[in-house]
């Protein structure tokens, strides 16, 4: 299962489309994927298993 963190609001439009693989976690560190709209992240400690910011 594929861990997805959304770090703005992202419309149900867009995550609806993430199949049965994708699981929406709200908790940052414990996410594979990161979606962004417009965040600053350079302060942001990921997490070591992120491996997508998109």
């Amino acid at each position: 299962m594929i861990k997805v963190n959304c770090l703005n609001p992202i419309s149900k439009l867009g995550t609806g489309l993430l199949n049965d693989d994708y699981e929406m976690t709200d908790n940052f560190a414990d996410a594979n994927v990161a979606l962004v709209r417009s965040a600053a992240m350079h302060d942001l400690d990921l997490p070591e298993n992120l491996f997508a910011v998109s």
